[in-house]
């Protein structure tokens, strides 16, 4: 429209007024057709789950570019550093740390296993040899090394890649869309189906079912991304306290964190550790809590609770069912400490992807 025309408001106040009419009467079909839905597949909010320009970004991203992933991995493995140094004795090793490492970190963008990920490798010409002594070879790693790698690469090696991109995630969102929501954060749990067999009676017979591990996390809820997880067997799914310790000893700061939970997290020593470390803990009281409520921490949290702020939970559930969609929320490896390496890897995928999309939506919002 000609701004410098004299009917220029007119018009563009009858523009908004067409867009408004629109939009509210797509809302109030979307919310027609959601009702003949059963109550249990209903969306949660018809408003709050829509998802405006989410394809149009999802079109522009790097989402299932694996050559962008391996680009970004060996961007966060040059800022962590190699995760072994070379030994000087012995024969000069073929293949580069970093190199083994960034394939490593992108192994699952596409949920492969070692030998798939060594065809994409081979497929994207990703040279891992540690020099040009090769003749300028292609230097592919057999399954086999990067087993190899993936077992001598330390566990909390993964974990500072999965909180570095989170980081780089949260950097982009604050220079785009600013500063006000990324101090919300969200913990939940889940279990994940593992490839071992156990017994079980059910429906008294003895018969063999999939063993499963149990996983918690604490996800930032603005950008989607996990910032802190810890995976096993016996894992406390009650414990936020432990994340939280764990995510302040990154060299992290966890004061003015808000993070909410399910009662499941209703517990008086993670009360104790957020009021003494400036976290603002939004934690559902229990039924037995509200009847009488015990605990000197707990009593003063519980006093300022709000349903409303609660109400933000909801979202710590995305990138538990967004790595379901991928990948049926199962784990192929047998040994414990592969678990929680395979586990992690899942979680680096999960903050690549996100990552992506955060660049994507700078290419369609114009800060103005």
């Amino acid at each position: 429209m000609d701004v410098k025309s004299p009917s220029f408001m007119e018009n563009l106040v009858k523009e908004i007024n067409d867009e408004l009419s629109t939009d509210a009467i797509t809302e109030i079909l979307r919310e027609d057709r959601n009702n003949l839905q059963t109550e249990r597949k209903r969306a949660w909010s018809s408003r709050r789950t829509r998802a405006p320009f989410y394809f149009q970004a999802r079109g522009r991203s790097k989402i299932n570019d694996l050559g962008a992933a391996l680009d970004l991995a060996e961007k966060a493995v040059k800022h962590l550093g190699p995760p072994w140094k070379i030994s000087k004795k012995g024969r000069p090793p073929e293949f580069s740390p970093e190199k083994l490492t960034s394939a490593l970190l992108a192994k699952h963008f596409q949920d492969t296993s070692f030998e798939v990920l060594r065809k994409r490798l081979s497929e994207l010409r990703f040279n891992c040899y540690l020099s040009d002594k090769n003749n300028g070879g292609l230097g592919i790693p057999s399954k086999s090394e990067l087993h190899w790698a993936m077992d001598k690469i330390p566990e909390w090696y993964f974990q500072e890649a999965m909180r570095l991109i989170d980081d780089w995630t949260a950097t982009l969102h604050v220079n785009l869309f600013g500063s006000t929501e990324i101090n919300k954060f969200g913990v939940d749990g889940t279990e994940i189906t593992c490839v071992e067999l156990e017994e079980a009676m059910i429906g008294l017979r003895m018969k063999l079912r999939r063993t499963t591990d149990k996983v918690n996390a604490i996800s930032r809820l603005v950008t989607n991304t996990i910032c802190e997880t810890s995976s096993s067997k016996t894992e406390n799914m009650r414990d936020v306290k432990t994340l939280l310790k764990n995510y302040k000893a990154s060299g992290r700061e966890i004061n003015k964190m808000e993070v909410s939970g399910d009662a499941a997290y209703d517990a008086e020593y993670n009360y104790e550790y957020g009021c003494e470390n400036g976290v603002d803990l939004i934690i559902k009281p229990t039924k037995y809590s509200q009847k009488k409520c015990k605990g000197f921490y707990r009593k003063q949290v519980q006093k300022i609770f709000s349903y409303q702020r609660y109400r933000m939970r909801k979202t710590t559930e995305r990138p538990f069912g967004n790595m379901t969609l991928r990948d049926g929320n199962k784990i192929h490896y047998k040994r414990p400490d592969m678990k929680r390496k395979g586990e992690l890897l899942r979680f680096i995928t999960h903050n690549m992807k996100a990552y992506f999309m955060q660049e994507a939506w700078g290419k369609i919002f114009v800060k103005l």
